[in-house]
């Protein structure tokens, strides 16, 4: 089509007309704008953002994703259209963002964390500065149906990675496992289990449940059969890939996600329950047949110390909480304090002090008090509620928010069991929640690959939510 239309304009041009290849350069300047190089590179962000801090171990001196949202950053403020594109997405109830990210900074400032690694990228990464602003700016950007769709196929095809990774990881061969350091015994902790490129169980299990979520979208929006069947392996590695971290909040999480996928696929749910039920089976029989995995899951369940050393470490939050309510201990701080502030139980002893607090509403508490706590509670709540509420105009629309159901569900079971400091999984927990809003107010959302159970009526309008 592109160059059919270059074609044309040098068949109708005059003799001064200029050359072919500075026709053909304005038809992709056309086609490729500052928006899309924005887009693209959030997405490429994404990608990095799997590395999970472990750049340093591939070579590289920063984060690719760190590289790739500077980019994105420079190229959105040196285009005036796409700033003033972006600045329209903002509201006047955005302002609370700013609350919990002030009282944290005010927080590592007092006690001296913030020019620490941990410290500042925690609040960029955890907190909430990035996923913040994935949530108000991106949504402006999926503006067409081929970003939704480049989107969701990048989230299906991030989770057949993850999961094919977990799979490998576990049960071998190493040598098709990337990067090397995954299969590292010394890089990290928690080795014996599908901890992907985050060296984190949980995160990468939080990454894949996600992926699973994207994969049942493309069920029922994508009508390509090819397409279909990439995205139903790509569910099948995902929820695999999940029961192989071998952590407990993520089972429990993996199961209501499970869960609600089954009760909200709509025609899809012919596909996924089937899928759902082999899936069981070859859980079960993985547990059952492979003796490693068979050790590895009794070993899980049976092992009480990390129970009790989480609720130890739980247990210390709460008396931080007593005696320092407004302020906590500092931000980032309670893992080096938390000494102070373990007593011995009567239950079950002392084994492992040192770790942080393992609810992640309990643990800001503990840090920064209860009023920086209720105020990140308050925008999570808020921007949940505006998600859950707006009314999709499409099957499209009703399908991504059908989706944020169990990304929420998920992200929540495992935010109560674990800490969440995790870049990947809190920047897809509010992107997704940043574009729901979106496409149900842009009323005919985009269809995806093919034909679609409800076809968009042409690109969608930038909406400001």
């Amino acid at each position: 089509m592109l160059l059919g239309t270059v074609a044309r304009q040098m068949l109708q041009a005059p003799a001064a007309a200029r050359p072919a290849h500075t026709v053909l350069n304005e038809q992709i300047r056309r086609r490729f704008d500052s928006a899309d190089a924005v887009f693209l590179l959030i997405v490429l962000a994404l990608f990095g953002m799997c590395l999970g801090g472990n750049a340093s171990k591939l070579g590289l001196p920063i984060s690719p994703d760190r590289v790739f949202l500077a980019l994105a950053i420079g190229v959105a403020a040196s285009d005036r259209t796409l700033r003033s594109s972006l600045a329209s997405a903002l509201q006047r109830w955005h302002v609370v963002f700013l609350v919990p990210i002030a009282i944290a900074i005010g927080s590592a400032l007092h006690v001296g964390t913030l020019t620490t690694t941990a410290g500042l990228f925690a609040i960029l990464d955890s907190l909430g500065v990035v996923p913040f602003l994935l949530f108000i700016f991106v949504p402006v950007l999926v503006d067409s149906p081929a970003r939704l769709r480049v989107l969701l196929t990048a989230l299906i095809g991030m989770g057949a990675y993850l999961g094919a990774t977990a799979f490998f990881e576990v049960l071998g061969p190493h040598s098709f496992v990337w990067p090397g350091y995954i299969v590292d015994p010394g890089a990290g902790i928690l080795f014996g289990r599908a901890r992907g490129p985050f060296l984190q169980p949980a995160a990468n299990g939080m990454v894949m449940l996600t992926s699973a979520v994207a994969c049942v979208i493309a069920l029922r929006t994508w009508r390509r059969r090819a397409v279909k069947v990439g995205a139903v392996l790509s569910l099948v590695l995902c929820l695999v890939g999940a029961a192989l971290t071998l952590t407990r909040s993520v089972w429990i999480a993996e199961t209501l996600t499970v869960f609600v996928l089954a009760l909200t696929s709509g025609a899809a749910r012919k596909l996924v329950l089937p899928g759902i039920a082999a899936l069981a089976l070859g859980v079960f029989a993985l547990v059952t047949l492979v003796p490693p995995v068979q050790t590895a899951v009794d070993s899980r369940l049976s092992d009480t110390r990390s129970g009790y050393d989480r609720l130890i470490a739980n247990d210390a939050a709460m008396r931080v909480l007593e005696q320092n309510p407004l302020t906590g201990v500092g931000w980032q701080r309670f893992s080096q304090v938390e000494g102070d502030w373990v007593r011995q139980d009567p239950d079950y002893s002392i084994t492992n002090v040192g770790i942080s607090v393992h609810n992640v509403l309990l643990g800001y508490a503990a840090e920064i008090g209860l009023p920086g706590a209720a105020s990140w509670l308050v925008c999570f709540v808020a921007a949940t509620a505006i998600a859950v509420r707006a009314r999709p105009g499409s099957a499209v629309s009703k399908a991504w928010q059908h989706g944020l159901f169990a990304v929420v569900i998920g992200w929540v079971v495992v935010a109560m069991l674990a800490p969440v400091n995790y870049s990947l999984p809190n920047a897809l927990l509010w992107l997704w929640l940043g574009l729901v809003p979106h496409l149900c107010h842009a009323g005919s959302g985009p269809a995806g690959r093919g034909r679609s159970e409800s076809r968009p009526s042409g690109p969608l309008p930038v909406s400001t939510r």
